[in-house]
């Protein structure tokens, strides 16, 4: 595959690809969830049924859902479903730099601030980014 790159995120590679439907670069689901420690979540089933809930606003129940899929407790669940979401926006910024999308990282933005009830900024939403891939070229949104 020629559109497949690979970029380092905490001393583990995670593939990259180019999406030709609209031309950006999205991390390979089974590396991403790999390196949270999120394994079941690979599953496009289990993805699906996941962003429905967040993007209902159903952050409780998004997490119970994951804790089940995956085995793990509810408050371990929270941790990797936001670092997740985080290292996902983060690689979405890193390698499409040029066709960064506001919408986008505002609703990542919002999923991480309801999973953790608590009102995330864009610039906190860079830190925790940051915690995974430090050499993200932004400071500020």
């Amino acid at each position: 595959m020629e559109n497949l790159k690979s970029i380092i995120i905490r001393n583990q590679p995670v593939r990259i690809f180019l999406d030709t439907e609209d031309c950006q670069y999205k991390p390979l689901i089974i590396d991403l969830t790999t390196l949270v420690g999120l394994p079941f979540l690979e599953e496009t089933i289990h993805l699906r049924e996941l962003f429905k809930l967040l993007l209902n606003n159903r952050f409780f129940e998004a997490l119970k859902f994951t804790a089940y899929t995956c085995d793990c407790k509810t408050k371990d669940a929270k941790i990797k479903l936001i670092r997740y979401l985080a290292v996902t926006i983060g690689i979405h910024l890193v390698c499409n730099q040029k066709k960064y999308n506001k919408i986008e990282f505002e609703i990542y933005q919002q999923f991480i601030s309801g999973l953790s009830n608590y009102n995330y900024t864009p610039t906190q939403i860079i830190e925790l980014i940051k915690l995974d891939i430090p050499s993200l070229p932004f400071n500020d949104l």
